[in-house]
């Protein structure tokens, strides 16, 4: 098995790993569990810069600038997982007797603005999913429906994150698209297929 093989499989499987951890963080969260979400969730935000670039790369074989694009922006991800860590202190915080509420810990970059330079990225992660959604549907690299969860998905992360609307809801929603949507990205990494769709396939879309 070559290099090239094995780092096209550790994409795939990514492309699966990291929304069944947003998942799994955003059920935690629900359970009342905020130091284990915020774990989980640091890890789903880093495996999410890598499931973007498996992403890119399927992108990437028909669509190559707009890979280079996905690429980019999928290592701008990254900022996730400050968010979640930002989480963990503030929690950590609380156990101090320093904060009241883990959220207080939001605040905090209004003492030191220089930081917004940084966090301000965290917008890319709302709009990632619905970027690759187009890539994507030009490369036929997924079927309409997938491209579909990942724009919806989008929506449920503003609603989510942005608004606080029906966190409950959203918050979960927002993972469970997100893996049905890259699920054929990843399947067809893991399979080592180009991640075009078959010639029936496209057929079928034209239908």
């Amino acid at each position: 098995m070559t290099y090239e093989t094995i780092m096209r499989r550790l994409l795939g499987l990514a492309c699966l790993l990291a929304p069944a951890l947003q998942v799994l963080s955003a059920l935690l969260y629900l359970a009342g569990n905020l130091a284990w979400e915020a774990v989980v969730g640091m890890y789903a935000w880093t495996f999410t810069v890598a499931m973007y670039q498996g992403v890119a790369m399927t992108i990437g074989r028909s669509k190559p600038v707009y890979g280079a694009v996905v690429a980019v922006i999928g290592f701008l991800n990254a900022v996730g997982v400050a968010a979640y860590t930002m989480r963990m202190a503030g929690l950590m915080m609380v156990e101090l007797g320093l904060f009241e509420s883990q959220a207080q810990i939001f605040a905090a970059p209004s003492v030191v603005p220089a930081f917004n330079a940084y966090g301000l990225l965290g917008l890319f992660g709302a709009l990632t999913p619905a970027i690759c959604a187009v890539g994507l549907l030009q490369a036929r690299a997924i079927p309409a429906w997938a491209a579909g969860a990942l724009i919806v998905s989008t929506v449920s992360f503003l609603l989510a994150q942005v608004r606080e609307v029906a966190y409950s809801v959203t918050y979960p929603l927002y993972g469970l698209l997100m893996l049905a949507g890259f699920a054929p990205v990843g399947l067809a990494l893991l399979r080592g297929e180009p991640g075009a769709l078959s010639a029936t396939q496209v057929r079928a879309e034209r239908v």
